[in-house]
């Protein structure tokens, strides 16, 4: 893809980290993505989202509060929602879970259905993670309403181990 082009790199690093599960990649179509585009909130959002999945949470913690100066509003549900997986894997799922229903809360008043549903699903994931009851949550992943979602996203639901 073309080194200045943003939307190669969002969608290379989502594939990568959400269904083929590669780090290594996922970062590699980042890094590409940044250097063309170094105050792309989305990019960024993405790069944060991987560093704390692979575990670097200090990392990202220094990228969150770049990315915050990109988006000052603090209106963005992707980052919203990335914030909320940060606080749950550095031990603090209350505040991480409230972060996660309000980035869910904002995708459904803005009609945001792929934000909505990606938030859910990894909302569940960091609940079961915790040992805590996802029933509800999973009631709403299966609602028939949402049946494309669900078959576009079954491998990362499968990924994530909710279901």
């Amino acid at each position: 893809y073309q080194p200045f082009s943003r939307e190669p790199a969002m969608q290379a690093s989502f594939i990568a980290t959400e269904f083929l599960m590669d780090f290594e990649k996922a970062e590699k179509a980042i890094d590409y993505g940044l250097t063309s585009n170094p105050n792309d909130a989305g990019l960024l959002n993405n790069y944060i989202y991987l560093l704390i999945l692979s575990g670097n949470l200090k990392r990202a913690e220094s990228e969150l509060a770049r990315a915050d100066k990109l988006s000052p509003q603090g209106d963005d549900i992707a980052l919203t929602a990335t914030r909320g997986l940060w606080y749950y894997r550095t031990g603090f799922p209350e505040l991480g879970k409230l972060l996660y229903q309000e980035a869910i809360e904002t995708a459904r008043r803005e009609k945001n259905v792929d934000s909505w549903y990606r938030a859910i699903l990894c909302l569940a994931r960091e609940e079961k993670r915790c040992g805590n009851p996802i029933s509800e949550l999973i009631k709403q992943i299966e609602d028939p309403k949402y049946a494309p979602y669900r078959k576009l996203y079954d491998t990362l639901i499968k990924n994530f181990g909710i279901l």
